[in-house]
């Protein structure tokens, strides 16, 4: 029954209430024909305040409080007064912010009061004796009728207005969350993929090869004493396989991270030489080095490499080519860090931003430097895209507790 407001909403509704409190206060004796009925005009403008306090928080509530407002001020034989507004704030919000049975509802009060206003006024001149002529009584009549079916319709179709508003914005966050869930799920579902092909590829080039060892390497103890050829030609025929098998899951590796080719793998140690390529192509770097270079293990080197140059690929194909690449590179203690940021180029007009899932290339990063117990990050900020590693150059203890890799839109 009560929505949860924030503070600010309910600070306005509050000093609207207290405006048109104050206002209604100021009028309340000189609309009210008859002394003894003031205190009900009173109570009419008290049941009016308080729809209007609640109109956002409980909707349905305040179309009670109005229309007990209404009834009591006719019952003071009350002309117009402002304490009337309240009728129209509310109507507004129970079409905002009301449900649809409540929406109906209000819709059906606002036909009512265009026709029980109009009615109410006559009774009063009947009853004070200010009866105008048929034709003037008539006149009189459509026009309050006309005023306040109009009044009060505008503020109902405002309101209605404002809730396909609200709905329209909710429908746009959702969407946008479902997004980002399915560019998770995405994630997710490649990593297990890669994971799978991984297990299958190293039951193939494994199997065969460590069955085939295990039964020479059989044969080759019970020969060596009775037939040493024979066992030596069983050791060259296991030194044979493992040298395959070795070189089967050399290539599978170098396949699986794709951009591998059959040289030595690269090292961190050339990073000058790729950032110049960078720039060769047309890409504006400013590098930052800060502290002293350290020896790191190979795997850590490599994926220091592999994690820059997917960053810089990156600002090339998809970034703002009028705005710098910032490379910076941080030797502490018992950490590189790397951080590389560009700028994102804004979505033409009309066109909402889309989401950044991370592709194969960042997810293929998130596994390297999880392999080197390593923290990864890498999420749009603004107009910007930032990556942010963190590779330890001892043991992996040597890192700070951390969210070791993610990815975020």
């Amino acid at each position: 029954m009560f929505r949860r407001l924030l503070p600010h909403q309910w600070w306005f509704d509050g000093v609207l209430a207290a405006v048109v409190a104050v206002v209604t206060l100021l009028s309340v004796d000189i609309s009210v024909p008859l002394e003894p009925l003031i205190p009900l005009a009173y109570a009419s403008a008290a049941l009016g305040i308080g729809g209007v306090v609640l109109r956002r928080a409980a909707p349905s509530i305040a179309l009670v409080a109005v229309t007990l407002s209404a009834l009591t001020q006719m019952l003071s034989l009350s002309w117009p007064t402002p304490v009337n507004a309240c009728q129209v704030l509310v109507v507004y919000a129970c079409a905002a912010y009301g449900g649809k049975v409540l929406r109906r509802i209000s819709l059906g009060a606002v036909v009512i009061a265009g026709i029980v206003a109009p009615s109410y006024l006559a009774l009063v001149d009947a009853l004070l004796d200010r009866v105008p002529g048929p034709e003037t009584a008539a006149y009189q009549f459509i026009a309050l009728w006309i005023l306040t079916t109009l009044t009060l319709g505008c503020a109902w179709l405002l309101g209605l207005a404002r809730w396909l508003t609200m709905r329209s914005a909710e429908a746009r966050v959702q969407q946008r969350l479902a997004e980002v869930e399915q560019g998770h799920l995405r994630e997710r579902m490649t990593v297990e993929e890669e994971r799978g092909r991984i297990a299958r590829e190293m039951h193939d080039v494994l199997a065969h090869s460590l069955v085939v060892i295990a039964t020479l390497s059989d044969g080759a103890r019970y020969a060596i004493r009775n037939d040493p050829d024979t066992a030596d030609e069983a050791v060259r025929t296991i030194g044979g396989v493992s040298r395959d098998a070795l070189t089967d899951v050399r290539r599978l590796l170098a396949d699986l991270r794709h951009e591998q080719d059959s040289g030595p793998a690269a090292t961190f140690d050339e990073l000058t030489e790729l950032v110049a390529q960078f720039e060769a192509l047309g890409l504006r770097i400013d590098r930052h080095d800060d502290g002293n270079p350290q020896a790191l293990t190979p795997g850590a080197s490599l994926a220091a490499f592999r994690i820059v140059q997917e960053s810089l690929t990156n600002a090339l194909r998809h970034g703002d080519p009028s705005a710098p690449v910032s490379l910076d590179v941080r030797w502490s203690p018992h950490a590189l860090h790397l951080r590389v940021v560009n700028r994102v180029p804004a979505p033409a007009v009309g066109v909402a931003p889309r989401f950044v899932s991370g592709g194969h290339g960042l997810i293929g990063l998130r596994e390297r430097v999880l392999l080197e117990a390593g923290t990864f990050r890498a999420a749009r900020a603004g107009d910007e895209f930032h990556v942010d590693a963190a590779l330890p150059i001892g043991r992996a203890e040597t890192l700070p507790p951390a969210e070791h890799a993610r990815i975020e839109p």
